[in-house]
């Protein structure tokens, strides 16, 4: 596709060069009262209505927006992007230049990629590997701001993606690991046992009636004698009864 684009280009490139020059012949040709336009416009027309042509015929293009630093930070940039740099702190109405490794943009047929609007937003479409440097801004010819571009290629793009994958996951994997570890061996207190009072209940009258059935296996004659146990109300009732007979109570 990237080979494709660039044959494109050069043909477009080659058919407004031929059409510029039937048009200078054809003024020489003839006379005309009318003022001509500035040659810096004519070129910026030229350039884009060379972009529309060939953005008609790629397609939908992938837009990336960045702004210059003073201490120009590195900033990795995938090829055929079009790219729109901002001057750091630049008003609208300020006259913004733009050097790529201190050679100044202008706006000619060899630079027809580059642009720069009436804002001063530099404008670079498709982006290629040559882009690749650093890219400043003056304003009023002061040095504003630069940003240091690496053009790179889709799978040089998932190559760096993946080796930080692995190096992140080579120091995640023993923290994962440490971690685990420390909550097997963690102590867990058991949760504190719910209370039924209906089981407690049945609880006690089934412990009343295992201790009287004890009772009587062991001493049937004196239980049987005393009688008391069969009036008691409860279970405990009826051990204070039996406890009482069996010490010599009454």
């Amino acid at each position: 596709m990237s080979s494709l684009r660039v044959v494109v280009a050069l043909l477009l490139l080659f058919a407004l060069l031929a059409q510029c020059a039937i048009e200078n012949n054809s003024n020489r040709t003839r006379k005309t009262t009318t003022t001509p336009r500035p040659k810096t416009k004519r070129v910026k027309d030229k350039i884009a209505s060379t972009k529309r042509t060939l953005m008609s015929f790629v397609g939908k293009k992938r837009m990336v927006f960045r702004s210059t630093a003073r201490d120009a930070p590195l900033d990795r940039i995938i090829y055929g992007t079009m790219l729109q740099l901002r001057c750091h702190h630049a008003s609208e109405v300020e006259q913004v230049e733009w050097a790529q490794d201190g050679v100044p943009i202008r706006p000619t047929f060899a630079n027809w990629r580059m642009d720069v609007t009436d804002k001063g937003v530099l404008e670079i479409w498709p982006l290629v590997y040559n882009d690749s440097g650093r890219w400043e801004c003056s304003v009023g010819g002061a040095y504003s701001g630069a940003l240091e571009v690496e053009v790179l290629s889709i799978t040089d793009a998932y190559k760096i993606g993946v080796i930080g994958y692995f190096t992140t996951s080579l120091f995640f994997l023993p923290v994962l690991a440490i971690g685990i570890a420390c909550l097997s061996a963690r102590h867990l207190d058991p949760p504190p046992p719910a209370y039924d009072p209906i089981a407690d209940l049945l609880t006690k009258q089934v412990d009343g009636a295992q201790f009287r059935e004890r009772l009587e296996d062991e001493h049937g004659d004196a239980v049987m004698r005393a009688g008391k146990v069969k009036e008691a109300k409860s279970p405990r009732v009826a051990q204070r009864t039996i406890r009482a007979m069996l010490n010599g109570g009454p």
